[in-house]
């Protein structure tokens, strides 16, 4: 059974729902009266990968979803492929899109699969998902495994009731090679997922399926169809194609590159109290214990110091901090983000401890330097280390 909705089915129930369904208010952020096909709206900025997909005019509002895995390349079904317009991504709905719309130049459909590439114009600025493969299959992949169905389509078992905002139900797979469940026609390239209530539905064809793990939420499949002895169309669960079954012929049809998953893990960071004299520039070094010892760190402030200003050495793994006045003496913090350079990038956040003390030969001088300079000296002197090096 396929999950795509016919684009005049969605305009007539879109605009049943603005004058006199409680859906018709989910584009503000209410909850409905009543959560079917065990869905709910997405908070602003989740998911923001998953993609609305568009046959024509944007009022009549999508007919299929998909899912970001290249900065210009989103996947949809293949029986969703003819007459897409663009998608529109990063948004939580379609009434009142928070996002940004794409046109789509080429639709390319997969040859054995029910699965299918839209090429975009341009880069979307949202980040592209990283998809569950290699080890990540092979540790977490499994039946009872943690999954979000994600997508634009109706959210009731009948298939009628269309939503204006993106959603999500949370379910588990229960066939991960689809082996034995009703309706697999590719075991090995296909998973079953949902059931009891929680399902994907029509409109959610080619969205997304995410494996949820303990540090990072994989694309391991995108929307298909119910299983083909289903009593309903929808809430009983369903296939979806595993998307690490077609990594290499999305590579081969299009020039992205597809990062392999390597099963990263986040860094566990440390740093000494970093000890400064007022007004006078202090250093400590970031430890990082890193169990994927092949990756290399980056450095970022992401919490500013109260009575100074902070920087960070990614050659050497310091952080730095200067007082904004000569004659302060005290504690302060801030908070430094190490990002490794994983797939995907996992990081952690260190809280850096400042002491300034007063200088002994300190004449006592007060000097407020002007707003910005206390940054670019720091900032400069830090480039003139990079360059010892």
């Amino acid at each position: 059974m396929s999950r795509a909705v016919a684009v005049a089915l969605l305009v007539i129930f879109a605009s049943a729902d603005a004058a006199a369904s409680p859906v018709g208010d989910l584009g503000s952020g209410s909850t409905p009266d009543a959560e079917v096909v065990g869905g709910t709206l997405v908070l602003q900025g989740q998911w923001r990968d998953a993609a609305a997909v568009y046959f024509g005019p944007r009022e009549q509002g999508p007919g299929c979803t998909g899912v970001l895995v290249a900065p210009n390349v989103v996947l949809t079904a293949r029986h969703c492929l003819g007459g897409i317009t663009e998608v529109l991504l990063g948004a939580t709905s379609w009434v009142e899109p928070d996002g940004e719309f794409i046109s789509v130049i080429s639709e390319i459909p997969n040859s054995t699969l029910d699965i299918g590439l839209l090429v975009l114009a341009q880069d979307s600025t949202v980040r592209p998902r990283v998809i569950a493969s290699g080890c990540v299959v092979d540790r977490s992949l499994s039946n009872g495994a943690d999954v979000a169905i994600v997508g634009y389509g109706t959210i009731d078992e009948g298939a009628s009731q269309p939503s204006s905002g993106l959603r999500e139900a949370f379910s588990t797979v229960v066939d991960h090679d689809c082996s034995f469940k009703s309706g697999c026609q590719s075991p090995g390239k296909e998973l079953g997922a949902g059931g009891d209530g929680i399902d994907s539905c029509n409109g959610d064809s080619g969205g997304p399926l995410y494996l949820l793990t303990e540090h990072y939420d994989y694309l391991v499949g995108t929307t298909s169809r119910a299983f083909s002895d289903a009593t309903v169309p929808c809430s009983q669960g369903g296939i979806y194609i595993r998307v690490d079954a077609v990594i290499d012929w999305i590579e081969e049809v299009t020039p992205a590159s597809i990062p392999r998953a390597n099963c990263n893990t986040p860094p566990d960071s440390t740093a000494e109290t970093l000890y400064a004299i007022g007004g006078k520039l202090g250093s400590t070094k970031i430890s990082v214990n890193d169990v994927d010892s092949a990756n290399t760190h980056r450095f970022v402030v992401i919490s500013a110091p109260q009575f100074g200003e902070a920087a960070t050495d990614d050659g050497k793994g310091k952080a730095f901090y200067r007082s904004f006045e000569a004659d302060f003496e005290g504690t302060d913090s801030f908070q430094v983000q190490v990002i490794d350079d994983g797939i995907p990038a996992m990081s952690s956040v260190v809280t850096i401890q400042v002491e300034v003390a007063q200088d002994a030969g300190c004449g006592c001088r007060t000097t407020k330097p002007k707003p910005g300079h206390a940054l670019w000296l720091l900032l400069a002197l830090v480039g003139l280390r990079r360059r010892r090096r």
